[in-house]
Order: structure tokens, then sequence, then C-alpha cells
């Protein structure tokens, strides 16, 4: 016979392990707990069939190769056995492991086997986003439709922007405006010539020394009050660029390429600011995200090749490529994300199950089971 299941697990809270041991009791019997482990305390390491065990004919068919520790006599006093140290020692249990008895060998290097079929996971798209308008308003036009295919920066729905676009319109003039700026500079030119004309004169007693400061003085004001104008010339280039900016976010438009997977509004429809508008994904390529045993991280790099395998089975795996391996694990599971990039030509769906497989990363975890 073939071994059905295998299933690992690691906890961070007591009672979840209590969970998982009576998931063990209630859905799988017939189970043989291999260890169970109390922080970094064993507390026992396996315990097979007592029937396998004491009958040396069927001790072929056992798990008879382990040491057995402190052997409780079936599942529930097993997973009791567990329970009660947990509870006494007051501290987690980190992890249990099990193994259908149906396996058609004493060595536990099937597990790594069975792993090496591959690890499920589910697709997900590379991207996913779901817009929404920063202000209230009232839609105006809806440009697509759920299932289109758009492109990066392409215009998806509109707001109502009359009152905007007039207000814009009349910025930008006032931002192109110069008359300030000219005048100002007319008038400097003019009054450094006065003075120049006064500084004449007075070097031949002509003109007053009182004369020439006050010329001096309006010069000096000439050249402020044309500062000013050109401050507020920039002044006004800086409003309009902002009120740009407001009336650009009326409109939506698509930061990447891909379907437009929901349009939430209706022309015609106020909506609230940051209420959801449309949500474009896309979905090639795909991304899978693999939770891998700890055990196997440094088997695995950035580029490398892995195979998807999808649940139709009508084509060929798809060879997918490692693109990120987190640098935090998850305690509670004893895993490592691992993001895999597919490429999707075909158009799936993503939300599918799969099946990854890298190459021979599940050995390492035999040995250990087995091994102690």
């Amino acid at each position: 016979m073939i071994m059905n299941s295998v299933r690992l697990g690691k906890f961070e809270g007591y009672s979840l392990a209590k969970k998982f041991l009576s998931e063990i009791k209630n859905e799988f019997p017939k189970a043989i707990v291999m260890e169970a482990v109390i922080k970094d305390e064993r507390i026992f390491k396996s315990y097979a069939d007592p029937l396998s065990a004491n009958n040396e004919n069927n001790k072929e068919k056992s798990v008879s190769n382990i040491v057995i520790e402190k052997m409780p006599t079936d599942v529930k006093k097993a997973s009791d056995h567990v329970e009660r140290e947990a509870s006494s020692k007051e501290s987690l249990l980190e992890k249990v492991s099990y193994v259908d008895r149906n396996y058609d060998s004493s060595s536990l290097e099937q597990i790594g086997a069975s792993l090496d079929e591959g690890i499920m996971a589910v697709t997900l798209p590379s991207a996913d986003v779901t817009l929404s308008f920063i202000q209230p308003g009232r839609i105006a036009r809806v440009h697509v439709k759920e299932g289109d295919l758009v492109k990066e920066n392409q215009l998806l729905v509109q707001m109502d922007s009359a009152a905007e676009k007039e207000q814009l319109e009349m910025i930008r003039e006032e931002s192109e405006d110069t008359t300030q700026i000219e005048t100002q500079q007319a008038s400097l030119v003019q009054k450094r010539e006065y003075l120049k004309s006064l500084e004449w004169a007075a070097e031949r007693g002509a003109a007053t020394e009182a004369e020439i400061e006050d010329a001096r003085l309006d010069v000096k004001i000439t050249e402020f009050s044309l500062k000013t104008a050109e401050f507020k010339h920039e002044q006004s280039k800086r409003k309009y660029k902002e009120a740009k900016i407001r009336f650009d976010n009326l409109r939506i438009k698509s930061p990447i390429a891909g379907k437009v997977n929901k349009v939430e509004v209706e022309v015609g429809e106020s909506i609230n600011s940051l209420a959801d508008a449309v949500r474009v994904v896309r979905t090639d390529p795909l991304w899978i995200d693999v939770h891998v045993p700890l055990e196997t991280y440094n088997t695995l790099r950035l580029d490398q090749s892995a195979q998807v395998i999808f649940p139709d089975n009508t084509q060929e795996a798809q060879t997918g490529m490692i693109i990120f391996i987190s640098t935090v694990a998850d305690a509670a599971s004893s895993t490592l994300q691992v993001r895999i990039e597919v490429p999707n030509k075909s158009g799936r769906p993503a939300g599918q199950q799969v099946r990854v497989q890298f190459l021979n990363p599940h050995q390492k975890i035999a040995r250990n089971i087995s091994g102690g």
C-alpha cells in the first residue's frame, strides 16, 4: 500500500496544537505520530501501531527501524500524552509530525519522496490595483467595461469637471500673464535714465543732492516692485500646476497594463472620496507564493527555475522562476515564503491551485524526521 498523507505542523500556541492533535484523532485514526516537540525538548520521538510493534511478522511493515522513546499505545493516548506534557510545562507545543500508517516500506525516506511531488500553492496576479477618486463628485463618463484589456495610462473613468475646467483655464491665463513684469521693467528703465540725467545735471550745478536721492529711491522702489511682480508670476505658475493636478485627479487612468476586473461606478452616480471605482489586474505573468519548509531554504536561490503544474493537466508544466525569497520565516509553520513568476500567455485566471516542484528540495526533511 502507499502512504496516504503527510502533515507537518508548528504552532505558536498550545490551543492551536491541541486542535491539530484533535484533527489527527478524528480524521486519521490510523495515523502514526512520528515526532512531538515542546520547545527544544522532544517528548517522544515516534510510536507505531502496537500490534505491528509486538508482532514479529509485521515488523517489516512498521517503523521498527526508529528507536521508540516513551511510546504511547495508540493515537489517542499519544495525543493526550503530548497535551499533558504541554500543559504541565506551560510551554508551546512547537512541532507535531505524523504520517498515515498505510506505507509500503519501513523507511521514512518516502516522506521526502512524497514531498518531491511538489508543494501546493495558489496563483496570484502579478499586479492588482483598485483605483479610487480622492475627492467626492459625480461620474461623467465610464470609458471601459469589465473584461476590457487596457494599456498603461489609459483613461478609465472621469468625473464631471466643467467648473474645474473653467477655473483651470482662468488660472492658466493668469500664469501666462506677464503684464505686471513688463510694466515694472519699463518703469525701472525710465527711472534709471532719469537718475542719470539728474547726476549729469548735478555735476553742472543744475540739480540738488536731494533730487538725486529721491531719484535713487524711486529706482530702488521700482526694482523691488519688479521682483514682487516676478514672484507673483512664479506663484501663478505654481497655482496652475496645482490646479492641473486637481483637474487630472478627476480622471482615473490605469497605472498598469492589464484587464479590467471590476467596474464599481455608473454614469451619473455620485460617489464619495476613496470609494472603489475600478479594479485592474495583470495576470501575465502570474505570481505564486510558495511556503517551503524552512529546512530547504538553503537549496533555493533567485532566478532558479521551478515547474508549475496546473490542475487541468491540459498543458505541459510551465517553467517559472524564483523572483523573491523572504528573509523572515513563519515561526508558526516553520516555512519561508518564496515567490515564483510564471508566464501566462494562455490567459489562465489567477486563484488556481497549482503544484510547484523544485529539484529535490525535500530530501533533507525526510532525513530529519527519520533521524531525529
